[in-house]
């Protein structure tokens, strides 16, 4: 696949955001899944660029602050920030699910599996947003740095959603089945009979490779026993 084909099948699966039917190779899920992971971290990138600017501003050392001034305005800075941010990041979070959930499906259906095996990414993600926003709320209602009580459950749901995450994106690397499966057609067009002859002809090219070629001193291919009988013969 080169660049051109690369970015063609960054933008194919946005015909069939609503089609959780048929399958998908790893040449149409692979490519969307990093438009998506690159758009979502783009955009946290300029989200978080205004609170960068402040922290630069309270750690400069060419205009240094007193520690008691830096304090309250930390505070007060994440305060007023917190909540936005976070609904930014939930939103984000909600649209990379909706966006990649009918391809990771087909891609799911590529390799004779059902989709189900990705249902428990939504529950733990919708686990872990409503876990966030009660933490959130429990720092910004308390108005001190302090740990939330809701943190370990927060942290515990986000491990377990990684290693769905983890094993989802396994399945997904998979090749599809050759031929046709309970899904659809292989969208590779490949068949039994035809990667039987391929492994056959690949087993008897190892077993009987063809002679390397060899070349004389001024770079041509030196001649062959059947060429000396034709040159003698002519």
């Amino acid at each position: 696949m080169n660049f051109t084909q690369f970015v063609s099948a960054m933008f194919g699966p946005l015909k069939q955001l609503t089609d959780l039917s048929g399958r998908s190779t790893r040449a149409e899920f692979w490519p969307f899944m990093f438009l998506l992971y690159a758009g979502q971290q783009v955009a946290t990138l300029i989200a978080m660029n205004p609170f960068m600017q402040q922290m630069q501003k309270l750690s400069d050392p060419m205009n240094p602050r007193p520690p008691e001034e830096v304090g309250p305005a930390l505070l007060a800075m994440v305060t007023d920030g917190l909540r936005p941010f976070f609904i930014l990041i939930a939103g984000l979070g909600v649209s990379h699910l909706l966006l990649a959930f009918a391809v990771t499906v087909r891609r799911l259906h590529d390799s004779n599996r059902s989709g189900f095996h990705a249902l428990p990414i939504p529950f733990f993600q919708a686990s872990g947003l409503v876990l966030m926003w009660m933490v959130v709320d429990e720092f910004l209602g308390s108005g001190e740095l302090h740990l939330p009580s809701l943190l370990v459950p927060l942290v515990l749901n986000n491990l377990v959603a990684l290693a769905v995450m983890i094993y989802v994106i396994f399945l997904c690397a998979l090749d599809g089945t050759v031929g046709p499966n309970r899904y659809g057609e292989d969208p590779k067009g490949r068949t039994e009979e035809g990667e039987a002859a391929l492994r056959a002809a690949r087993e008897a090219w190892r077993s009987a490779p063809p002679a390397p070629a060899t070349f004389d001193h001024q770079g041509r291919s030196a001649p062959t026993p059947a060429r000396i009988v034709n040159q003698k013969e002519g």
